[in-house]
């Protein structure tokens, strides 16, 4: 899919990423970027039911490498990143000056909830958002996997509302023409009781 920008890209973001040197690629390593996400959660004390919410990062970046993504180091770092800019005061400045290639952080911010007034008009304002790019959909084909997994065996009424939220999450994000992420859309098929038609 070609890049666009159906939300417009913040003005802070815009900023940060154009102080940048024309050939800036990120120097962060992964391990160094999982450990700099989960300390910006774990430092708000943020958690995730009753473990850390590091947790809930290398669950989705489980996800992602279970579905063979595990040479997308990119990928890989946004699975760690996708939750900061919505749950911390980190900023886009900091993320880039801690050393993060430009592409993780604009993807973080794709998944970054839009503002609304319930979660309902929130989704729908930033589901679209995510589908322009490939790699925001599957970060976030894989936090619902890890989400859904955890509230299945823990949280049963959270669960119950990512089933009923699933036809238009798969209706917004699902791409037929992508049958790398055919098996990925069918695992999450399972999980959320969905049968396509």
């Amino acid at each position: 899919k070609t890049t666009k920008f159906v939300v417009p890209m913040p003005p802070a973001l815009a900023q940060a990423l154009a102080s940048l040197p024309s050939d800036y690629k990120g120097t962060i390593s992964l391990d160094d970027a999982r450990r700099w996400c989960h300390a910006a959660h774990a430092d708000i004390g943020q958690t995730y039911g009753p473990r850390p919410y590091g947790f809930h990062l290398d669950a989705v970046e489980h996800a992602a490498v279970d579905w063979g993504f595990g040479d997308d180091v990119i990928l890989r770092m946004l699975c760690q990143a996708h939750d900061v800019f919505e749950d911390t005061p980190k900023t886009y400045a900091e993320m880039l000056a801690a050393g993060f290639p430009s592409e993780v952080v604009v993807l973080a911010w794709r998944l970054m909830d839009e503002p609304g007034k319930d979660r309902c008009e929130k989704k729908s304002a930033t589901l679209p958002k995510i589908a322009e790019e490939r790699r925001s959909v599957i970060g976030k084909m894989a936090d619902r996997k890890a989400n859904g997994l955890s509230s299945r065996r823990e949280k049963p009424v959270k669960f119950a509302r990512y089933c009923e939220e699933y036809p238009q999450f798969r209706s917004e994000l699902f791409d037929a023409t992508d049958t790398d992420l055919a098996h990925a859309w069918a695992e999450l098929d399972v999980l959320f009781g969905y049968s396509p038609e």
